[in-house]
Formats: C-alpha cells, sequence, structure tokens
C-alpha cells in the first residue's frame, strides 16, 4: 500500500483481467481479496489498456488499483487511479 501511494485507510477498487484458468478461483475467494486490501469492487475485465501485469500462478495477468474517495454530490463514487509500484498476490488455489 505504501509503496503504491495507498493509505492505510483507502478504499480500492480492484479491476482484474479476465482469464479462464483464474476466473473460477477469483469468484470463489473474490469477497476474502476484498477484505485483504480493503476493496470495495472487484471487476473482472477482458482488457485494461495501459495497465501493469502481475503473475498469478504463471499467468500474467493486467491489473488496475483504484483509490475510492467517497462519493460525490450526484452519489458517484469518487476514484482516484495510481500506478502499482508494488502489489503481492498471494495465489488462493480453489
Amino acid at each position: 500500500r505504501k509503496d503504491s501511494g495507498f493509505e492505510v485507510t483507502d478504499k480500492i477498487a480492484v479491476t482484474l483481467q479476465r482469464h479462464p484458468e483464474t476466473d473460477a478461483a477469483i469468484a470463489v475467494h473474490r469477497d476474502y481479496i476484498l477484505s485483504q486490501v480493503l476493496g470495495v469492487n472487484f471487476t473482472l475485465a477482458d482488457a485494461i489498456p495501459d495497465a501493469p501485469e502481475i503473475d498469478m500462478d504463471d499467468y500474467r495477468l493486467s491489473i488496475r488499483l483504484t483509490v475510492v474517495k467517497g462519493q460525490g454530490k450526484n452519489g458517484t463514487l469518487k476514484k482516484r487511479t495510481t500506478s502499482l509500484n508494488a502489489f503481492a498476490v498471494y495465489t488462493v488455489r480453489g
């Protein structure tokens, strides 16, 4: 968190690239993953342009982490995307 510019209390939206070999495990363990990163949203996407990649069980997946700063006047979430300098991925096998 600190190396990526996050505050300890920042809430995070996670967007991870879809992959047929990892999607099922992500779906099963989604709530656990969100609890570990103070996540408020976890989205699987077909493509994440210009996003850094992580190695997850020998698969290279793009990932984007966005700090959620609260709600705006119209009820939408305010977000700030940050670069991913350091992100530890713990593989959970389903």
